[in-house]
Parts: C-alpha cells; sequence; structure tokens
C-alpha cells in the first residue's frame, strides 16, 4: 500500500512533485507498515511515538467495549476503537456523512494533515473504525448495540480509487496527496471503496467506508515494495527520451509532407504548448497569450501544439466568418471534440456529431424541445423555479446585510431547473444530492486524460457511469408513465425524446437519450450560472446600469399589473436587460473559444492547413479586439444598441450551422431571472476587487459574495 499510497499522479499543468512519490525509507518483512513507530517499545522515551504527543483537531468520541471499562466515552491504548466526528448533516445508525474529518490517535504514530488525519494503529492502519452505533443527540453517537446486525444494501461504488481483496478483507483507500513522507501525510480528499454489502451515506469531499460486522474501515495499509530512487529516475528518463524522439519525429514529419504551414513551434515535448494555453485561458489573459504571438511571427494567423493537436489560431474576424460559413462545414472543417473528451461527453450526443446525423439530431432537437417557438411552452415553469429559489435562498432566513455567495447559489437555481425540464425533477433537494457526482465528471473535461485509479480522469468516467445509471431509472418510469397515461408527450426533454421520431423514422435509444439529458444539464447549468454571476457582478459595479435595468422592468410591471405572470412578449421587451447579459458574455465570455477540425488540406490567407489539424477561433481575438470593438476594456451594454456588431466578431454561443441550440432557452432563463433578482433584492460586492479566473466558465475563487438588502423595486 506504501507504493499505492505515495504513486499518487501528480502531473498535471501546475508541474510534477517527485519527491512525493516515495517515502523517505522502505520497509520489509511481513507486517503491516508502521512509518517509523518501534511497537515493541510504545511509551518509552526514544520513541517518538508516545502517547502525549496524540493530537486531538476538535471534540472527538471514543468507545472501549472491553469488559474491564466498557461503556461510551472510556479509553484503551490495548484496544483502541477509532472514531471519526464529522462536520456533517445527517447520519444514520453506521454511517456519517460530512465534510471534514477529526480523529483520534493511538499511542502509535500519527500523521498530521490539512483536513483528515490518520490514525496508525497496531497491525493495522485504519483511519476509523466504527462500532455499530445509533444516533445521538445533535448527530452525537449514543451508545453501542452490540451483536446488532443492520441491514447492509445497495452497495454504490461511487470513487473507486483503490483495490480491494475481499478474500483477507483488506480495504485500501488512494488520496490525492500534497506532500508524503515518512511520518506525515497531507491530503484533501478521500476515495473511498463500499463493501459489495453496504449502503453508505456520500458527501462532497469525503466518503465513510462500512465493513461488516458494525465496524468500518477507512484505509488499511499492506506493505508494498516501494520501487528504489534509481528505478524511477530511469523510468522518467527512459519516458522522457521516448516522447522526444516522438516530438522531433512529428517535428520533421510535418515538414517534409507541407509547406506554406503557419509560423509557430511545437513547444515542449509531448505538452506542446498546452501549458502555457491553459494557464492563459485560467488566468484570462489569452489576449496576452494571442498578442505575444502575433508580434513573435508577425501573423495574426500561426500555429502551435494544444492538448497533442497541431492547432492554428485564426484571425478575426476571416477565420470565423471561414469556420461559421455553412457552405465550407465537411467541405473544409467539421466539428471536432478530443478522443478522450468523447468518452466522457458520449460519441451520440448532438456536439459531438457531424454532418447528416448532426443536421438531423439538431432539427428534432429545435423542433420539439429548444426551438425558438417552442420553449415558450416552459415559461410558466421557469418562472415559478426563479421565484421559488429566490424566496427559499435569497429571502427566507435571510436579513437586510446578509452577506451570501453568488457563484454557488445561482449554480443550485440552474442545476435545478434544468434538471426539471429534462427529467421533471422537481424536488430540489433531489438535483442537490446528484450535482456532486456532475461536478466529479466534469473535472474530467479538464483533466489530463490518464485513466487511472486516484486520477480526475478516471473519477469522471465512473461518475458517468453513475450518472447514467441514474437516468436510466427515470427512463425506464417515464416509458411506463407515457404508457398510463400519467405523464405529458411534452412535459419535458425525455418525453419528447420518447415520442417523436427524428426525420428518418428513427427512434433515439435510451443510450443516446440519458447522454444527451447529460450533456444538457452540463451545458445549460453552468452557461447560464456563470453568465448571470458575472452580471451580478458587473450590475454592482455600475450603479447607473442597475438603474436603467430597473426602470426598464418597472415599465413592464406598470404595464401588466403585479399579479400577473410573465408572458413571452414581456420576456422579448427586455431590450436593456438583454443587452446587459450580451456586455457580460463579451468580457468574460463562457464559450472562450470555438475549435473545428481540417476534413482536407486547404489553402488559407496564403497558408496550408493539412487535414486533421485543429482551428481556434478565441474570443479574446475577437471580443476584446480593439480593432473590432470600440474601447473593449469599458462595460458598456448600449454598444448592443448601436448593432454594430457581426456575428463574426461575437458569437458568444458559436456560429453557423453549429451555433448553440440552447440560445433561446438559456435568454429566457437569464431575462427571467434578472426580473425577479432585481425585484426583490438590491447587493453591493464585498470583494471588488477579487479576480475572475477561468475553469469550464468563468468565476472566482470565493464565488463573488454580496451583501442584499430587500427591497420591493417595481
Amino acid at each position: 500500500m506504501s507504493t499505492r499510497l505515495n504513486l499518487i499522479l501528480c502531473t498535471g499543468i501546475q508541474g510534477l512533485n517527485i519527491g512525493s512519490w516515495f517515502p523517505v525509507g522502505r520497509h520489509r518483512g511481513s507486517g503491516p507498515l508502521h512509518w517509523g513507530c518501534d511497537h515493541d517499545h510504545i511509551g518509552s522515551e526514544e520513541n517518538r511515538c508516545v502517547r502525549r504527543r496524540t493530537r486531538l483537531r476538535a471534540p472527538v468520541f471514543r468507545k472501549e467495549e472491553s469488559e474491564e471499562n466498557s461503556g461510551a466515552g472510556a479509553w484503551s491504548p490495548s484496544r483502541s476503537t477509532y472514531l471519526f466526528v464529522w462536520e456533517g448533516k445527517t447520519t444514520s445508525s453506521i454511517c456519517w456523512e460530512g465534510s471534514l474529518v477529526n480523529c483520534v490517535e493511538d499511542a502509535d504514530r500519527c500523521g498530521p494533515a490539512a483536513d483528515t488525519l490518520v490514525c496508525y494503529q497496531k497491525g493495522i492502519s485504519s483511519i476509523a473504525e466504527f462500532s455499530d452505533m445509533q444516533r445521538g443527540e445533535a448527530g452525537r453517537p449514543a451508545t453501542s448495540t452490540q451483536g446488532k446486525k443492520t441491514e447492509q444494501q445497495n452497495a454504490k461504488l461511487m470513487y473507486p480509487g483503490a483495490q480491494v481483496d475481499f478474500q483477507t478483507r483488506k480495504w485500501w483507500i488512494s488520496f490525492r496527496a500534497k506532500r508524503f513522507s515518512a511520518e506525515t501525510l497531507s491530503v484533501n480528499e478521500t476515495d473511498c471503496i463500499l463493501d459489495l454489502e453496504t449502503d453508505c451515506s456520500f458527501s462532497t469531499n469525503s466518503r465513510v467506508v462500512m465493513a461488516e460486522h458494525g465496524s468500518s474501515l477507512l484505509a488499511s495499509l499492506e506493505e508494498r515494495e516501494s520501487p528504489s530512487v534509481w528505478f524511477l529516475a530511469t523510468l522518467l528518463v527512459s519516458f522522457v527520451t521516448v516522447i522526444s524522439c516522438g516530438w522531433v519525429w512529428s517535428s520533421t514529419k510535418g515538414k517534409e509532407r507541407y509547406s506554406g504551414l503557419p509560423p509557430g513551434d511545437l513547444g515542449l515535448p509531448f505538452f506542446g504548448d498546452t501549458i502555457q494555453y491553459v494557464n492563459a485561458y485560467y488566468n484570462m489573459s489569452v489576449k496576452n497569450y494571442v498578442g505575444k504571438k502575433i508580434a513573435r511571427y508577425g501573423s495574426p494567423i500561426f500555429k502551435a501544439k494544444l492538448m497533442g493537436h497541431m492547432t492554428v489560431f485564426m484571425d478575426a474576424p476571416e477565420g470565423s466568418k471561414l469556420m461559421f460559413n455553412r457552405r465550407n462545414d465537411e467541405k473544409l472543417i467539421q466539428g471536432y471534440w478530443p478522443e478522450s473528451t468523447l468518452k466522457l461527453v458520449g460519441s451520440n450526443v448532438l456536439s459531438s456529431q457531424n454532418g447528416a446525423a448532426y443536421r438531423c439530431h439538431k432539427r428534432h432537437m429545435m423542433s420539439h424541445f429548444l426551438g425558438q417557438n417552442v420553449v415558450p411552452r416552459y415559461l410558466v415553469r421557469i418562472e415559478e423555479r426563479s421565484v421559488e429559489y429566490i424566496q427559499r435562498y435569497w429571502l427566507d432566513g435571510t436579513i437586510d446585510g446578509s452577506v451570501l455567495e453568488t457563484q454557488n447559489q445561482l449554480m443550485i437555481h440552474t442545476f435545478g431547473l434544468i434538471a426539471d425540464l429534462c427529467l421533471t425533477l422537481t424536488d430540489t433537494n433531489e438535483a442537490e444530492k446528484l450535482r456532486p457526482t456532475f461536478e466529479v465528471w466534469e473535472k474530467g473535461l479538464m483533466a489530463l486524460p490518464i485513466n487511472l485509479p486516484g486520477t480526475d480522469y478516471y473519477r469522471s468516467l465512473k461518475a458517468r457511469a453513475e450518472i447514467l445509471n441514474y437516468f436510466d431509472t427515470y427512463v425506464q418510469r417515464r416509458k411506463q408513465e407515457l404508457k398510463d397515461g400519467t405523464a405529458s408527450p411534452t412535459q419535458d426533454y425525455l418525453s419528447v425524446m420518447l415520442t417523436n421520431p427524428d426525420d428518418s423514422g428513427h427512434f433515439y435509444t435510451d443510450e443516446e437519450i440519458k447522454t444527451n439529458i447529460l450533456h444538457l444539464i452540463h451545458g445549460g447549468a453552468n452557461t447560464v450560472s456563470s453568465t448571470l454571476t458575472m452580471a451580478v457582478c458587473k450590475i454592482a459595479e455600475h450603479t447607473e446600469v442597475y438603474d436603467q435595468l430597473v426602470a426598464e422592468h418597472t415599465a413592464i410591471m406598470e404595464r401588466k399589473g403585479d399579479a400577473q405572470p410573465l408572458t413571452i412578449e414581456d420576456v422579448r421587451s427586455m431590450k436593456y436587460s438583454w443587452m446587459v447579459l450580451q456586455e457580460t458574455l463579451r468580457v468574460y465570455p463562457s464559450l472562450p473559444g470555438i475549435f473545428r477540425e481540417a476534413t482536407t488540406t486547404f489553402e488559407y490567407n496564403g497558408y496550408t492547413i493539412p487535414k486533421g489539424w485543429k482551428l481556434l477561433c478565441t474570443a479574446a481575438q475577437s471580443f476584446q479586439n480593439p480593432e473590432l470593438v470600440e474601447d473593449p476594456e469599458r462595460f458598456d451594454p448600449s454598444r448592443f444598441e448601436r448593432g454594430n456588431f457581426s456575428p463574426h466578431v461575437f458569437f458568444p454561443f458559436g456560429g453557423g450551422v453549429r451555433l448553440c441550440p440552447g440560445y433561446e432557452l438559456a435568454k429566457i432563463t437569464m431575462l427571467v431571472f434578472l426580473h425577479h433578482f432585481l425585484k426583490n433584492l438590491h447587493w453591493t460586492l464585498t470583494d471588488p476587487d477579487e479576480k475572475v479566473v477561468y475553469h469550464f466558465s468563468p468565476g472566482t475563487l470565493k464565488g463573488i459574495p454580496i451583501r442584499i438588502t430587500r427591497v420591493k423595486a417595481f
């Protein structure tokens, strides 16, 4: 286990930490690893594992079940039962849920960590051993119920980040480690293996492993030979040599086959320019990245190697004209997803398809769910959800001066809303239980595609399987409801897909339906929540924008009366509100760049673009280009009133034949929310200088906290 625990994949765009891959020393023998503790001399002065060095992170509960000293709260070094205290939300008889673990230490060594303390016990090493308990007051465990056999059904393998030996009942667990030595282990998240016969509640950051017979072990460590430093060094040198040779070969190969390629270089071996580009993307400095390249090569068209593929950065606006021209679709270019992303997204989702399959699928989706004439059927539902959400999360239980974190709060709304429109998932709490698994899946979209236990990509694939399994319950139930007449053929996306064939008469399979729901929820929730979050931020910064918004919505309510629900005409009359949202998307685009793939070798502006190369139009080259946008650093919604933006300069939802099908739904959802948010709240930023960064979409590390004041604006 030492090898397994230490050889955590630490590679990534932030660098390597080779020193954390192996312990300082190796332990030989048949016994378990004790990390420097001499268990024959526990308590001796020369031994650094004396019990007085034990640490308690917070109040904990101890239990000893020996005959001499039984009962809750007793302690015996000879027979230790370790209990976790979770700062959690719910507990069951044997399963606790929470986000922070506190630990009781034995007389043996315990390594300090950021969020979790790892306890080492004689014979095995455990991070918590539960007795079978009932829940007591305030989530505290009551006395033990010996002999009680709790029902253990429906095992869930949430994050299989380790291996299980079911013969010897050895539980292993992998950690995302920051640093590791013979005495310390620092972790920030745990992965857990569940028993085959166990159902365990789960939480956002950590999971509890329940074993048989009323006790639980989170990680028992077995001794494993750690590879020597020389072996690892040899392996690393061999790896670098191989990829360097491949890099040299690929660079000469391109030069032999093609002439007239755009200027540029291949960057670092294997990584190319990926690290620099992703860093610029994350820090919202793509404009500077592109500017430096243009200055270096003397051309707005240049090449770089991104994510393992040769990529041509296109000029603006001519490059987007080429990419959005319907005549060029399939003939010169097509949509593109990396193979690793296809495994996470699915090859049968709309954005993964090309040609006739794409056009047929999009017509079906626009005709029955997302078209401009179809979305209004869901307006009442969108408004009801918005009103309910604002009341529950922003008004109930708050007072004037309350500070709320905008980013996560709005994600609750948008995730719940799109899940409702796709599945009629009306219970917000049920949606919130699903969201953490979605977040694990989404991490894989930005991770290195290394499918090994302990990596984000590996976890993402497992989370995807779990999500699709969850959706399958809805699919099978809806089929029966449609058959019984208790569900409407148009009540949501699921019903639409089950009851309407495409142009060729093909009914979509269960797998196709589930993967498209996955993609719709991801795209709809993230895009809308991030845009609304940044709009709330910019409105707070510009009081004149807030005043003009209130004036527009006041006029709408004066025409119709306060008690009347919004109509589609009301929503489409929110002209200035839409300009504010467009300007937000210009400054903080939810789609920082658009990729395509060359289907044939062709000439463009004097350069050769080989077949298979990728093309990239960045928002930075268009949205923030002073040659195309007047005073691009200024937040000015009125610039859209002048109507001087072509679709080749401003394309927040893509363009051409691949224009985002969810455009109309996103627009209406944001406008309806903004109407009711303005109606009930005034707000100010608590940290106006908070840095905005990108993950999947723009946001901040603190989540843009705002101080709210209740109002009745109109």
